[in-house]
């Protein structure tokens, strides 16, 4: 057992600040220590220097570990020995390969290195066992963890960019969209450091630029045990008279550091979705009658959502993949897969289900199945999944067409990965382009029509509708975006017309190959824009990530690469929306929505070209969601000033949004001389 040579003094903690040098160093050592040590210090953004020599009286699954901030716990002790990690930075408890070379009671070096481009690495005894670029940001505070372990800490010193204990109030508010349905959302995260404990009084907040008050039933102030870690088991202050001013009173004690709270706003349940919240935190009061205020800043409007769906409601676990369009008689049709059992893909029990609105999107019938494949062939439901739709309304006659594709049989299996779909045309063995048919306006559905011996070609593992919206071109040839796997098992995208109403289809060439899901629209001078996910971007992360995206002038035949092409519109490899309109001055408009990332599927965004996609300027780009989600999306004009976009949100499986165009900031028309 190893003896430290300290009087009996030390087995209380003590630490001490050094001199501004940009290091900080444990004063004296930390003994035999059996709960949370929290540190007294924090790290900015960048490249910092951890080094600690450390001894586990005891290994046997104790978890014993030290916590970097709230994003990464790194373990010494798992319940097989190993050493371990995890946190929002690695997701689940990740167990390392490396050999874990500890033993108790003999201590050991820890070292911690952040460089400048984010590598992060974790070293024992001076090897290496641990790397991420995952660990980003601030670090606000360094936790020893001994849990059910005894820890001492003979040395450590922590060198960088400190951040030394003070008064001020820091705001974290993220853009989400705010569902008019009366649930708790987040408005915005408070963060309150004091050098010295002391008691919050109150909390004042400005709602200017709210469009309306009245649409804010309540505010519930939580505190949290820490960062990023939101609890609504803690209310702490509660509020239903908003003003555009408003003052939440609070009786809340402050520990020295930071002490963590999240802002709930409950929405009046059917709020105008045209609505937007916009909040400020003007100033926190103490105990003592000081104010603190965060720095100023121009805080981003919130728009008001309407929720299709969320996870368990309606009998099904999740819709997903959602296709958008406006009928002839301006009713809103959304479709979508109806999940039954699970979020996850093909093959499972689904069917393709829709929503419909008949006053703009401010409200929305309950949902209904409209393709069905039952228990076809004897199987289970689970086994005659369909999924993927898109939707077209022949704006000429106003027939409505839902395609999407069905697999049977094949269980446990995917459409896009080995033999999930086959060469040929047999049910059971190829997956099927199937479609239904509306001439209501979307009330009633015909049977589900198989397209697939009229359209795939045999040879290719398959043939789909790519999910989205088709169009009918300005002269009238009905156009769909579709996808496959080709004789190889190659993905690609391509185009599907029609010039007889529907009755015939014809199957454009391949616009590029290892690409998928694709979204169509006319430009202006009548030729067609595809663009496509693209499986090159799983590592494209520099200045090539981009939309794949070509362009057509006799309907797929030949295809040009378009200047856009990967460069332009960032994703994170993921289905995405493109339609077109012309404002009333005659201008064409390309509108576009994705998760603009090009790592995570976040940060839901419409964009808007006013030069067939040549340039899409951060002015004309409109942030919806910057939360994370599975980040569909699908587009539609809901009438000459109003966009409408329905996609996975963060706070919905089914989100729709109204946008008027006018909040794109477009420029007047350039005026000729005379």
């Amino acid at each position: 057992m190893i003896r430290l040579l300290l009087p009996l003094l030390t087995l209380l903690v003590a630490f001490t600040s050094s001199a501004s040098s940009g290091t900080w160093s444990l004063d004296k050592a930390i003994v035999g220590a059996t709960s949370n040590q929290q540190l007294p210090v924090e790290l900015e953004d960048g490249p910092f220097h951890i080094k600690a020599t450390l001894n586990l009286h005891r290994l046997g699954g104790t978890a014993a570990g030290i916590r970097i901030g709230d994003s990464l716990l790194f373990g010494f002790d798992a319940r097989n020995g190993s050493l371990f990690v995890e946190g929002r930075a690695v997701g689940r408890t990740k167990l390392l390969d490396a050999p874990n070379p500890l033993e108790a009671n003999k201590a050991f070096a820890f070292n911690v290195r952040r460089d400048a481009d984010n590598r992060t690495s974790f070293s024992l005894d001076g090897r290496e066992v641990f790397t991420t670029d995952k660990l980003t940001g601030p670090v606000d505070h360094l936790t020893i963890r001994p849990l059910r372990n005894r820890m001492d800490v003979m040395a450590l010193t922590v060198s960088g960019s400190l951040r030394h204990p003070s008064n001020e109030v820091i705001v974290d508010q993220s853009i989400i969209p705010l569902l008019n349905d009366g649930s708790d959302l987040a408005l915005l995260d408070l963060n309150i450091r004091v050098k010295e404990a002391t008691t919050l009084k109150s909390v004042r907040l400005s709602f200017a630029g709210t469009t309306d008050t009245k649409d804010i039933r309540k505010l519930t102030l939580f505190r949290n045990t820490s960062a990023n870690q939101r609890r609504t088991d803690q209310p702490t202050t509660v509020s239903s008279d908003i003003q555009s001013t408003t003052t939440l009173a609070a009786n809340l004690p402050l520990k020295q550091g930071s002490n963590h709270f999240w802002l709930a706003v409950q929405i009046t349940p059917g709020a105008d979705l045209m609505h937007q919240v916009t909040v400020t935190v003007e100033s926190v009061a103490l105990e003592d009658g000081r104010t603190m205020s965060p720095p100023s800043t121009s805080p981003s409007p919130m728009r008001l959502a309407y929720a299709i769906h969320k996870q368990g409601q309606h009998n099904c676990h999740t819709f997903r993949i959602p296709a958008l369009t406006k009928a002839n008689d301006g009713s809103l049709l959304a479709v979508y897969d109806m999940r039954y059992n699970s979020a996850r893909d093909l093959q499972e029990h689904m069917d393709i289900g829709l929503s419909r609105s008949t006053d703009g999107g401010q409200t929305w019938a309950p949902p209904v199945p409209i393709m069905d494949m039952g228990e076809y062939g004897g199987k289970p439901q689970k086994e005659n999944g369909c999924s993927d739709p898109g939707i077209l309304v022949d704006t000429q006659t106003g027939e409505i067409i839902v395609t999407a594709c069905w697999t049977h049989g094949k269980p446990n299996t995917h459409q896009w990965v080995g033999k999930g779909s086959e060469p040929g045309h047999e049910i059971g063995v190829s997956t099927q382009f199937m479609a239904v048919r509306s001439s209501d306006h979307g009330r009633t559905w015909s049977q589900p029509e198989n397209w697939t011996q009229s359209i795939k070609d045999p040879a290719w593992y398959l043939f789909a509708p790519a999910p989205g919206n088709g169009i009918t071109m300005s002269n009238g040839t009905l156009v769909i975006p579709t996808q496959g796997r080709d004789a190889n098992g190659h993905p690609f995208s391509n185009i599907t017309w029609s010039k007889d109403r529907g009755k015939t289809w014809h199957v454009s060439s391949p616009a590029r190959t290892n690409t998928t899901e694709c979204a169509v629209a006319q430009l202006s001078d009548g030729s067609l824009m595809l663009s496509m996910r693209d499986n090159r971007n799983r590592h494209l992360k520099d200045h090539t990530n981009g939309r794949a995206v070509a362009t057509t002038r006799d309907l797929g035949e030949t295809w040009q690469k378009h200047s856009a092409d990967h460069g332009l519109l960032p994703e994170p490899v993921c289905m995405a929306s493109l339609i077109s309109t012309t404002l009333p001055d005659g201008r064409h408009v390309l509108l576009f929505s994705n998760p603009r990332d090009k790592h995570h599927r976040r940060n839901m965004t419409i964009q808007l070209s006013l030069d067939d996609g040549k340039s899409w300027p951060q002015q004309r780009h409109i942030l919806l969601d910057e939360g994370r989600g599975y980040g569909y999306s699908s587009l539609v004009m809901i009438d000459a000033q109003t966009i409408g976009i329905v996609y996975e949100s963060s706070v919905a499986d089914m989100t729709f949004q109204k946008i008027p165009l006018a909040d794109f900031a477009i420029p007047q028309p350039a005026q000729s001389a005379d």
